[in-house]
């Protein structure tokens, strides 16, 4: 609600900023009283306002919305803001924030300052946070704090951002009929590092009559947020963290569900601040929205920096522009997300020629060995599926404990085509696998009762075949395929299958069916 309120501030301030100049008739006279040159004098004026078709005289004030460290401090020097000046510290923190406001306030405060509790100020007997109060309780409440009607409220909070929880108040004051009612730029945190003075302590002051009603026209019930799901009387506007708007940021109070109200649009209530906590400059402002209008003057707020930008384009030019590194899944759940149905169907079809495209690259063979029995090989080549085919056989013998001893051990190299995946990652790799079925397609070229190996060995347990020489210069592998072990020579740890004529402490373990790769 805090941060809805605070955006509610921010579209007001940026109403008054549209109209340039304000014209008053003064007699036959035209006076023309730029706000904002009130907005620099920070001054609350009366002005005589004479109705050339009745005559009558009115009174009519003009405020400022937001005024600066440097007119509030002035202005407590002088006390010449023309109307009673009461500052009001309305912080508030969420309760995972583990801050205390009020402690707080009493360490540190801008000078004859009161503190406006808002889990006071609200409506008690709702099981829901910060209810608005009754017209007459928001009354006691805030001439308790020597708040009158003819006030001059300035209001600010101690948060990190500069501003956050002093627009709810500054709304409150809105909604129960008082206009007298100003935001500091900056709140605290900009007021001290201007060098401006503190107080502590709590801050006496003498109770004040107010009288305050409702005005219906700035609240939504509950009731009127449930019908415009479907009238879109309105624009909901959500004014929290994007994260937390899009539901992937937890929410910071305990049992509340994350994302947002069906139809409601997203704006940070950061996104008007400097990095200093400032408010952003008119002209800022004016571009922000200016520059997030479609065609039929709707405002479109940037939920990704990142895909928005052809999001807007689109919008404005009807044609697609990505850049070469763009995802087009991003940019379809933003057009989604806004309901473009040209857009959605550009970019689907994008996509699925890009798929139809990638699908056309030439297939990688990627090698796999399996380990059988004789009884088994039979079996395993007939029920071959899922695109594998046969590619070598090679005899090992058998050096295993279990089965029948006289069951001769074969190791079976198969392959698949396979193409790059849709998102272009490519499978497995099959080097090793190429190796081994290169290894295989040697030994199977050796003769049937090869040799004696004629080279002496340290070890009784040779890690190559006999037949091939223990020198990495062998013509028959090669000699990036052998690795020393001690005076002798063997194919890599990645390789080494447990089999007679290979190292015992090879990598290939019970399991019937070995990946390589």
């Amino acid at each position: 609600m805090t941060a809805v309120l605070f955006c509610y501030f921010l579209l007001q301030l940026y109403s008054q900023l549209q109209q340039k100049h304000s014209v008053m008739a003064l007699g036959s006279e035209r006076a023309t009283v730029d706000p904002l040159s009130q907005v620099d004098s920070g001054r609350i004026q009366k002005l005589t306002n004479l109705s050339q078709d009745s005559g009558v005289m009115s009174q009519q004030l003009l405020y400022r919305a937001l005024v600066s460290a440097k007119w509030l401090s002035e202005a407590i020097k002088s006390q010449q803001a023309g109307l009673a000046l009461k500052i009001v510290d309305a912080s508030w923190y969420l309760p995972k924030m583990k801050r205390d406001p009020k402690r707080e306030f009493e360490e540190r405060h801008i000078p004859g300052a009161v503190f406006f509790d808002i889990d006071q100020c609200s409506d008690r007997t709702s099981p829901y946070d910060h209810m608005l109060p009754k017209a007459n309780d928001f009354a006691e409440y805030v001439g308790k704090l020597g708040v009158g009607n003819d006030s001059h409220v300035v209001v600010y909070d101690g948060s990190d951002q500069g501003l956050f929880s002093a627009p709810r108040v500054w709304w409150m004051f809105r909604v129960f009929g008082h206009e007298a009612v100003s935001l500091l730029d900056g709140g605290l945190k900009n007021w001290q590092r201007e060098g401006n003075a503190l107080s502590s302590g709590k801050t006496q002051v003498a109770p004040s009559e107010f009288h305050a009603s409702l005005d219906k026209s700035l609240v939504k019930t509950y009731e009127d947020v449930l019908d415009n799901l479907d009238s879109r009387r309105f624009q909901l506007v959500d004014a929290r963290a994007a994260g937390r708007f899009r539901g992937v940021e937890p929410e910071p109070r305990d049992g509340i569900e994350p994302g947002h109200v069906p139809g409601s649009t997203s704006i940070p209530f950061t996104d008007f601040l400097t990095e200093s906590g400032l408010e952003k400059t008119p002209e800022q402002i004016r571009t922000l929205f200016q520059e997030k209008k479609d065609e039929t003057g709707a405002y479109l707020i940037d939920r990704d920096p990142t895909y928005f930008g052809p999001i807007l384009n689109f919008l404005r030019h009807g044609k697609l522009v990505l850049d070469k590194d763009m995802a087009e899944e991003g940019i379809l759940e933003e057009a989604e997300f806004y309901n473009i149905g040209p857009l959605i169907r550009i970019i689907k079809d994008r996509m699925e020629e890009k798929d139809y495209t990638v699908t056309q690259v030439p297939p990688k063979h990627v090698y796999r060995v399996l380990q059988c029995q004789e009884e088994e090989l039979t079996q395993m080549v007939s029920t071959m599926s899922d695109g594998w085919r046969f590619e070598q056989l090679v005899n090992i013998g058998s050096s295993y404990n279990y089965g029948n001893e006289d069951q001769t051990e074969f190791l079976c190299v198969v392959s698949k085509e396979l193409y790059n995946s849709p998102n272009g990652l490519s499978s497995e790799p099959s080097h090793k696998a190429k190796t081994v079925h290169l290894f295989g397609i040697v030994l199977n070229s050796l003769p049937a009762d090869p040799p004696s190996c004629s080279l002496p060995c340290p070890s009784q347990h040779c890690h190559l075949p006999p037949t091939l020489p223990h020198s990495p210069a062998s013509s028959i592998l090669p000699s990036a395929l052998l690795v020393p072990q001690g005076s002798e020579w063997s194919l890599p740890r990645a390789l080494s299958l447990s089999a007679p004529h290979f190292s015992s402490s090879a990598a290939v373990t019970s399991q019937r069916s070995e990946d390589v790769i």
